[in-house]
């Protein structure tokens, strides 16, 4: 009971009234006994109907969670592998070609944003399995097998895992499997000074005593491929005749010089991005920030059966996802076959900076519609374990204001 692993409640207002409900799953529920009665043990405080819901949501389908702090998300999450993993064989989700079977907890994938996060989460779904293990003697589930899997399953960062796919299916795009993750910053600052000289000497001759000095435009190409990067521009394009994105220089502003400087730098940046992906493409290399537009190439370029796809695909801290994420996620889902698991909570997004704009939800909506995907069913939890309600009811009057 401390532990939570089992839960009940008395709802005495129910009477003469028979439902069954199996796996979660409410069978034969024509009278909504069953669900009246879980609504009304929610009230009572001692289930949580919310959490109930989503752990036994349809398997076949994806599940989006809004979870305030202190919810118990990570818990919940847990749960539903746990689900998924004693009852997809019974299910029967037929996905591509393949007959339905059990599934293995390696035949999921969990991404998140941090090392720790990522730790974190593995701990506590081993918490879960022992927890099931040590019910009693003769364990019904196979948590053993299951405990013996979690080694090899992908829990990590959301750019670990761009990484692996990378290793997985990069051949179509002109990487081996063994390329190498770097930034090559020194390399990459002879290349700026290469593409730059040129334009520079002739910026020089116009305005010699105008012109801004050496080392400050390195400075300032630098810290502006930095800020395009994490706003999820791609500058660079490893597939063969791909396409760069385009950006909007901005417009004149009649100074001469200032339109100069202008036209240098989207000369230079744009001359960079070209020498500096082929640059990356002949050294077997892969800047950081260009993990996941280039594990989109290999997923978009590449033969499908080079990939491991997995089943289930969990995405934690989903609020945090920027653009390339999102499309990375969506294209897993879309050509691997994976169900999806996102759970987030805008109210905690900290990574606005890098081109998370706090719109993640409504976004893949939009995107799921633009693809021609089903909605994802739409859960939230919102009863916090970890405050106490002085503070919840102090705080809660900003939340309502601010939506």
């Amino acid at each position: 009971k401390e532990s939570r692993l089992l839960e009940w409640a008395v709802v005495p207002e129910v009477h003469d009234a028979e439902a069954w409900v199996i796996d979660g799953q409410f069978e034969d529920d024509t009278d909504g006994v069953a669900k009246k009665s879980l609504d009304a043990a929610d009230l009572t405080g001692s289930i949580n109907a919310k959490q109930f819901r989503i752990v036994h949501a349809s398997a076949a389908s994806d599940v989006v969670v809004t979870a305030g702090a202190g919810t118990g998300k990570t818990e919940t999450m847990s749960e539903r592998i746990v689900f998924l993993l004693a009852t997809n064989g019974s299910i029967g989700i037929q996905v591509g070609s393949k007959p339905p079977s059990d599934i293995r907890l390696d035949d999921m994938v969990l991404v998140t944003f941090t090392k720790v996060a990522a730790k974190e989460m593995r701990a506590r779904i081993a918490r879960t399995l022992a927890l099931r293990q040590r019910l009693c003697s003769r364990c019904v589930l196979p948590t053993l097998p299951w405990m013996m899997q979690l080694s090899s399953t992908d829990i990590t960062t959301i750019h670990t895992y761009a990484q692996k796919l990378i290793q997985q299916g990069g051949g179509a795009i002109g990487l081996s499997p063994d390329f190498s993750v770097s930034d090559r910053k020194m390399d990459f600052r002879m290349l700026i000074k290469q593409n730059l000289s040129l334009q520079l000497s002739d910026l020089l001759e116009k305005e010699p005593d105008k012109t801004p000095a050496s080392h400050l435009w390195l400075k300032h190409l630098e810290e502006l491929w930095s800020s395009l990067g994490n706003n999820g521009v791609d500058l660079i394009s490893f597939s063969p005749g791909g396409q760069r994105t385009q950006v909007d220089w901005g417009i004149t502003t009649g100074n001469s010089l200032n339109d100069q400087i202008s036209t240098v730098t989207s000369s230079v940046l744009e001359r960079l991005a070209a020498s500096f992906g082929e640059y990356c493409l002949e050294n077997q290399v892969v800047p950081v920030g260009q993990l996941v537009p280039t594990a989109l190439e290999a997923l978009k370029n590449s033969q499908r059966s080079g990939f491991k796809s997995p089943r289930f695909l969990f995405v934690d801290e989903f609020q945090d996802t920027d653009a390339q994420q999102m499309e990375m996620i969506l294209d897993i889902k879309q050509l691997l076959g994976s169900s999806l698991f996102v759970v987030g909570d805008v109210k905690q997004g900290i990574y606005r900076f890098r081109g998370a704009e706090g719109s993640a939800f409504k976004v893949l909506n939009a995107r799921c519609k633009s693809r021609g995907l089903p909605p994802p069913i739409e859960f939230t939890l919102n009863r916090n374990f970890r405050s106490g309600a002085k503070l919840l009811t102090s705080l809660g009057h900003y939340f309502e204001a601010w939506g």
